[in-house]
């Protein structure tokens, strides 16, 4: 089994996501009970690491990102023998390409 470690910026985008949920439907449970779900969905990582896809058979930039969906986010990871980097949690319907690749 291995370890998750979070980068700050997927930290980050969990307090963003918290925040816009709140601010814009003023709806703090929505937000917390949506916030549980990603850190479930990326928690089952631990045990089943190739459970996300390969981000690389999606698009065509050569990555080894791996990708999870979870609800209307995609958590984006790599691994290693002892541990899963989770690097970034975006909303599906945003341009994650440009996001995670600086792509303008």
């Amino acid at each position: 089994m291995r370890n998750i470690r979070i980068s700050p910026i997927a930290k980050n985008d969990l307090l963003e996501i918290e925040y816009y949920i709140t601010s814009e439907f003023d709806h703090p449970e929505a937000a917390r009970k949506i916030l549980s779900e990603i850190v479930q969905c990326y928690e089952t990582l631990k045990s089943h690491h190739l459970a996300g896809r390969e981000l690389s058979s999606k698009i065509f930039i050569p990555t080894d990102y791996r990708y999870l969906i979870c609800n209307d986010y995609l958590i984006f990871y790599k691994y290693d023998s002892q541990f899963i980097f989770i690097y970034r949690i975006i909303a599906a319907k945003r341009d994650f390409v440009r996001i995670l690749f600086d792509q303008k």
